[in-house]
């Protein structure tokens, strides 16, 4: 009886370590079951997109973004200049990007030091809104809000890519 218990609260234990070591997605047994590939892939491409802004990984977060917000923080950073007198051009900071230059590690570094990962991936439930053919939206509440975000994924080039711009910067989509 005794050996009986020790397994019962290792194995509950080891279960414990399983969900707060991947993101907070929690599904019951029933909703397992019903996790399509599909799904699985969209979750786990926006855990990457997440952790990749935490580890610093910019090139990858680069890499992991919509076409369309890519475009946008391109745009965001020559207004930015602009703004401030500055006379970069949409080309210039299009070549730093792909050269992962001075621009593109500033503008990453700056992201990354105001946005609160581990809140998204730590402090958050997420669940499938949806699946369709080229877009996604998986639904991540914090703990304590009672408003998700409804963060978009874009199927682009066989490969599911996070709408950044498309989520987050609503008051332009």
């Amino acid at each position: 009886m005794k050996n009986r218990i020790h397994i019962h609260y290792i194995i509950a234990v080891l279960l414990f370590i399983s969900f707060i070591s991947y993101p907070a997605i929690f599904y019951s047994q029933a909703n397992a079951e019903q996790i399509s590939p599909s799904e699985i892939e969209v979750i786990e491409r926006a855990e990457y997109f997440f952790s990749s802004i935490r580890d610093r990984n910019f090139e990858r977060v680069w890499s992991l973004l919509s076409a369309k917000s890519q475009k946008e923080v391109i745009d965001e950073i020559m207004k930015s200049s602009k703004k401030m007198g500055g006379s970069l051009n949409k080309e210039a900071i299009k070549q730093d990007f792909s050269k992962k230059g001075n621009i593109f590690i500033n503008y990453w570094n700056a992201f990354a030091n105001s946005f609160n990962t581990n809140m998204i991936l730590n402090d958050s439930r997420w669940e499938i809104g949806y699946v369709k053919d080229s877009k996604a939206q998986i639904i991540i509440t914090y703990k304590k809000s009672t408003n998700p975000a409804n963060l978009k994924l874009f199927k682009e080039k066989g490969t599911w890519r996070v709408g950044l711009a498309e989520t987050f910067w609503t008051r332009k989509y």
